[in-house]
């Protein structure tokens, strides 16, 4: 077998970035346009998890619970003022809040429970560092989980698998 590239039509069947070899592209199972927008809606909210943590490092929050109380305030005041530190963060969790509720599986109109259970998972003003670090890992290791049990499940319901073993959908192997 040759390892010429997929063509076009051929990558975006597998969900594969145009340039992909016919030997990268073995044991890779076609995916719906549903299933590769559920990964990709996935994949895209990690960046703003990421982004999210990058503010919540210039809010200087408490270092201990007991000033958790005091900075907490300091900052849902400064959190009123669109330009500050507080105000981007508020304004940015506000804004990524919906998109990472449905990266997590909620779909149609988004109730405001939905969207509360989301938005109590990330950092707020009245958080320690270490509480706001660990909500930034535990989501995105949320996150991961979801994307690998839905990668799995979407090549399983398409008779692929995830090892590369006995799957050549586009009869690549010779």
């Amino acid at each position: 077998m040759g390892d010429k590239q997929l063509t076009v039509t051929e990558a975006q069947a597998l969900g594969v970035p145009y340039g992909t070899t016919q030997k990268e592209a073995i044991g890779i199972s076609p995916l719906s346009v549903a299933a590769r927008g559920t990964l990709n809606q996935i994949t895209n909210s990690i960046p703003l998890i990421d982004k999210l943590g990058n503010l919540v490092t210039g809010l200087n929050l408490a270092t201990s619970i007991g000033e958790s109380v005091l900075r907490g305030s300091q900052l849902t005041a400064a959190g009123l003022l669109p330009a500050s530190t507080a105000g981007q963060y508020k304004s940015q969790a506000n804004a990524f809040v919906s998109l990472i509720t449905r990266a997590l599986g909620e779909k149609g109109t988004l109730a405001e429970g939905d969207v509360a259970r989301i938005r109590a998972a990330l950092p707020g003003f009245y958080d320690t560092i270490e509480s706001a670090k660990n909500k930034l890992d535990n989501l995105r290791d949320i996150m991961t989980e979801v994307y690998n049990r839905s990668k799995a499940g979407y090549y399983e319901s398409y008779g692929g698998n995830l090892d590369n073993q006995n799957n050549d959908p586009l009869g690549l192997r010779s």
